[in-house]
């Protein structure tokens, strides 16, 4: 089939290039509205979904195996703003007077999916929330320059406040830094801090969005969250650590 991107300045910085941070390979699904990835960091703490909104001439989703989500966008780039493709399920090619390439894929089953079912994601409670900016995000990520081994942050709710320490309450004499990220967090009370994967706050901070929204399933201990633009949304779900 042939694919022409509406907005591919969008569909590259906004989209492939943020995922193409998670993991190395992904699977694309090109559906009528929308194309679609669900990945997830190695260790699975962090989970994405993505959306790139966009009619497609398609009846069925066409689901594209990507072995190198960074070398796709590296070759897509070179194209520049008029981006038109032909793709089926074994490559993906693009031919014009001055580039060419021909990107093949993988078989159905070598990369494998999260196991999020993203309509029960819908059904969860997520019964506090929070907004974070990308500059208390660049101070947090400053912070973690005093103890660059910490894998852990830990977010601690206190009056409507939200707040974020580096360090690791697993070890003795571990150096820590703490720092405000939100001060409108609303509903559920939280009594203790939660800890999750640090990677998180360098992968948000990577992004240009100006401002996140976070909920949280205080029952579950599971944050989502939100990165919201034009034709783009992005879900990042992280699951707590053990302290």
């Amino acid at each position: 089939m042939n694919l022409t991107l509406d907005d591919s300045e969008k569909f590259l910085d906004s989209f492939i290039q943020p995922i193409s941070r998670i993991t190395d390979g992904g699977i694309l699904k090109i559906e009528p509205d929308k194309i679609s990835s669900l990945i997830a960091t190695g260790d699975g703490t962090i989970i994405v979904y993505g959306e790139y909104a966009q009619s497609f001439p398609v009846t069925e989703p066409l689901v594209l195996n990507i072995p190198d989500l960074k070398k796709l966008h590296k070759l897509l780039s070179l194209i520049g703003t008029d981006i038109n493709l032909v793709v089926d399920t074994n490559s993906v090619a693009y031919s014009s007077d001055t580039v060419r390439f021909k990107y093949h894929l993988y078989e159905n089953g070598i990369i494998k999916t999260p196991s999020l079912n993203m309509a029960k994601l819908k059904t969860i409670n997520f019964d506090g929330s929070f907004t974070i900016t990308s500059e208390r995000l660049r101070n947090l990520l400053k912070g973690s320059t005093l103890n660059p081994d910490i894998s852990k942050v830990y977010i601690t709710f206190n009056g409507g406040k939200v707040f974020a320490e580096l360090t690791d309450k697993a070890r003795h004499n571990v150096d820590s830094y703490a720092t405000i990220i939100a001060e409108d967090y609303t509903n559920a009370a939280y009594a203790t801090s939660i800890p999750i994967n640090f990677e998180i706050i360098r992968l948000l901070s990577a992004s240009k969005i100006a401002q996140f929204n976070v909920k949280l399933a205080t029952k579950l201990n599971v944050f989502n969250f939100e990165l919201i633009s034009e034709k783009v949304s992005l879900n990042y779900i992280v699951s707590a650590l053990t302290n």
